[in-house]
């Protein structure tokens, strides 16, 4: 992780020194490792360097070619630079070379074709002086954010958000159509924030700015035709299990400790697990203390397995352990970054710890329930495709036990919702009344334009919904955002987070395994459980118990729910109640502290957006009793 900023003026105008310094400075927690500015004219770079890998300990940013007429200022990390240097033809001194010098190699060799060839996570600008052209690009996932503004004569640009509004000319108002599509639980626009006029560059693409004005072009996509046909299965579970490894390989590069995110489930024990055989297989010097949350009345899912990791490799297990009285909701709610519905389980807890041991990069098995989970529910939905009632049936019902839920009946119904035409779904809720909430506040829903509310299906490009479920969850604008906002809260204590389930590599191949290979033995990710279980001191468990999940209609949590709810929520200056009924959230509020269910989750969102907004816009008016 490292912090970019800068400023492009089309119509020539100088840029701002100052400007282009307060941006930059707002940016100095992502990078205490070093500082850098460029200005030429109308356009101006900024950097905040942290050194994270071996090769970026000398790194100075702004980078330049060798005549001076490309700079690029650069936030990733580079997975595929043996692969590049060989393909560039530069000596073997390359091997210490930066990620941002090969980067410009690469753009002077392919020009921005080069982008498709970067393997790794990664938000750049790129300044070509002899067309006048800005470029920049994201990594194909979105693992690392970088946000813009453009008014139609500047662009100015920048890995977090507030350092946009170290311009005063831009003001700060809550987007509305974000809210609305967070709300519904939908973010429909892959380029909206949460502020108005605020724009994320979309993962996999790049924004070309010249004297034509600004184009957004894809440089990345999976291949929907490619599909493997290998003679024995265990040829897909050995190249899973190697790419995998090679995807930890690449993420274990560091000049610090690497902490591993123990969660408490099978995706980050498996993590866990292959990087610490990793290091004993290769001998790789680095420290691996491992970091799990312990909550008052939550079983972690692999627990046998994790203390297994501590026997058998001897793994540093720091536990951070919640104060009686507090749950998840009081966890989430530390945070300043807008609100999301993914539940990524790095909180400020964890990543103060992994700031205290001398950590700057955090492992992650974040976008294993996207390669996997979707997977799964893909291929039950290919069985309801294919008529095959009697097997769709049986799988919904294997998969709901095999994860400890007994409501098979209801995910059915869900299945064959989802495979209705999205415009039947529309006439659906129309008809029956439901197609603007009864919570929502009326004036807020007609300026929403809620009525015609609904989420883009896209052109379904997989010839299997196995295949085409794992595309659409990993590609769809709700994960970009929740990626773009663990990436600010992690960088807040000067640490990387790392994800080897979203190695473009594993993705990719993963889209490509047949379908009957994936599901051949079962739920609960039995695919990566197979490919992956001999790293892992003693068995993983193919279904989950009850008893692991936290039960947020237990008692004792609803009792903690609602008095955080009177307190933060359910207050004169709420101003939450501009977007939503006060009278039908009071309800939905006794309906839940009284039977704990079936609001919750709508409760949850209510109050988080709530609290961030008190912190971001406090000095608001009134909401009054909802009054839009």
């Amino acid at each position: 992780m490292s912090g970019l900023a800068g400023v492009f003026h089309v119509d020539g105008r100088p840029a701002d020194p100052a400007l282009l310094a307060r941006m930059t400075a707002s940016l100095a927690h992502r990078g205490p490792d070093g500082e850098g500015q460029w200005i030429d004219g109308p356009i101006g770079l900024g950097h905040r360097l942290l050194a994270t890998t071996p090769e970026s300990v000398s790194e100075k940013q702004p980078a330049s070619d060798e005549v001076g007429e490309c700079r690029l200022v650069w936030d990733g990390r580079l997975d595929n630079r043996r692969e590049l240097i060989a393909m560039l033809r530069v000596g073997a001194d390359a091997l210490t070379w930066p990620d941002a010098q090969l980067v410009l190699l690469a753009y002077q060799r392919w020009g921005s074709a080069c982008f498709a060839r970067l393997i790794g996570d990664f938000a750049l600008a790129l300044w070509d002086a002899r067309p006048r052209t800005l470029l920049c690009a994201r990594d194909p996932f979105g693992v690392r954010p970088l946000y813009y503004h453009w008014d139609g004569a500047r662009l100015a640009f920048a890995s977090e958000v507030e350092a946009l509004f170290a311009d005063p000319t831009l003001l700060r108002r809550p987007d509305e159509a974000t809210i609305a599509d967070y709300l519904l639980m939908g973010f429909r626009d892959p380029d909206r924030t949460f502020f108005d006029g605020v724009r994320q560059l979309r993962p996999a693409h790049v924004l070309r700015l010249d004297d034509r004005g600004l184009r957004l072009e894809r440089y990345w996509d999976a291949e929907p035709s490619r599909e493997l046909r290998y003679a024995r299965e265990d040829d897909y579970l050995d190249e899973f299990r190697d790419l995998f490894r090679e995807a930890l390989r690449c993420r274990l590069r560091s000049t610090t400790p690497v902490g591993l995110l123990l969660s408490g489930g099978v995706d980050s024990t498996l993590v866990a697990a292959t990087a610490e055989a990793l290091r004993q297989d290769e001998g790789l010097g680095i420290e691996l203390p491992a970091f799990t949350l312990l909550i008052e009345g939550f079983l972690q899912e692999e627990w046998e397995a994790v203390q297994g990791l501590m026997t058998a490799y001897g793994t540093e297990l720091r536990t951070i352990a919640v104060e009686p009285g507090r749950n998840f909701l009081e966890l989430y709610l530390e945070s300043p970054e807008p609100p999301d519905h993914e539940g990524i389980p790095v909180m400020p807890a964890v990543l103060r710890s992994v700031a205290a041991r001398g950590c700057r990069v955090l492992m992650t098995g974040v976008g294993a329930d996207e390669l996997s989970r979707r997977a799964e529910i893909g291929f039950i939905e290919d069985l309801l495709g294919a008529w095959r009632l009697p097997d769709f049936l049986r799988h919904v019902r294997e998969r709901t036990l095999s994860y400890a839920d007994g409501a098979w009946v209801r995910e059915a119904g869900a299945v064959l919702w989802s495979r209705l035409p999205g415009s039947l779904r529309h006439a659906v809720k129309r008809l029956t009344g439901r197609q603007v909430p009864s919570w929502l506040e009326p004036g807020f829903a007609r300026r929403a334009g809620i009525g015609g509310w609904r989420l883009p299906e896209g052109q379904r490009r997989f010839a299997t919904w196995c295949a085409e479920a794992t595309y659409r969850a990993l590609t769809r604008p709700d994960l970009a955002s929740a990626l773009g906002h663990l990436d600010a809260r992690a960088g807040r204590f000067t640490v990387e987070c790392r994800h080897p389930y979203l190695d473009r590599r594993l993705v990719e191949f993963f889209l490509a395994v047949p379908a009957d290979v994936k599901l051949g033995h079962g739920y609960r990710k039995q695919f990566v459980q197979r490919a992956l279980a001999g790293a892992v001191p003693g068995p993983l468990r193919t279904t989950e118990r009850q008893d692991e999940h936290v039960r947020h209609d237990e008692p004792t949590f609803v009792r903690q729910d609602a008095a955080r709810m009177a307190r933060d929520l359910f207050h004169p200056r709420a101003r939450v109640f501009r977007y939503v009924d006060r009278a039908g959230a009071e309800r939905m509020r006794d309906a839940y502290v009284g039977r704990g269910r079936p609001h919750g989750t709508l409760l949850w969102n209510f109050l988080s957006l709530e609290v961030w907004l008190q912190q971001v816009f406090p000095e608001w008016p009134d909401a009054g009793a909802g009054a839009g």
